[in-house]
């Protein structure tokens, strides 16, 4: 388990951590206000901000692992920081008075789940490829 925790895989939880703690503040404070431009503009940031994170500390991560796991740690640690400070933002009593637990979060939760378990079994089965990076390993040992 200690090698699937790389430098930059700390620093995606450490930008996940931020960037959800953002996003849950920009959502609550804009459905107070009655933004509503910014409550759908607020995921959709933080969804291409969370990718773009994701893409460019996932490319960092190739040098230590040698496994081609199409960011599935990331994705999973996404949705369980997410999840972690949305639960904790409502049950602290930071979420607007508009916004309920059970509205669009549980939703959401079912959602991600179907796409973790599909993403899942996609690493599943580039896992048992029998190639690292694209070399055959009949070729390499």
């Amino acid at each position: 388990m200690k090698k699937y925790i790389t430098p930059p895989f700390l620093g995606f939880i450490a930008t996940a951590i931020l960037l959800t703690v953002a996003a849950r503040f920009c959502i609550s404070a804009s459905l107070n206000h009655y933004a509503m431009k910014a409550v759908i503009i607020s995921p959709l940031a933080y969804a291409m901000l969370m990718f773009a994170a994701g893409w460019w500390l996932g490319s960092k991560d190739a040098k230590y692992l040698p496994i081609y796991d199409t960011g599935f740690r990331f994705n999973l640690t996404t949705c369980i920081v997410y999840l972690a400070i949305s639960y904790l933002w409502f049950g602290l009593g930071f979420n607007s008075p508009m916004e309920k637990v059970s509205d669009i979060q549980n939703i959401l939760v079912i959602i991600w789940e179907i796409a973790i378990v599909i993403h899942f079994f996609i690493f599943l089965n580039l896992r048992h490829r029998r190639s690292i990076k694209g070399l055959d390993k009949k070729d390499l040992f």
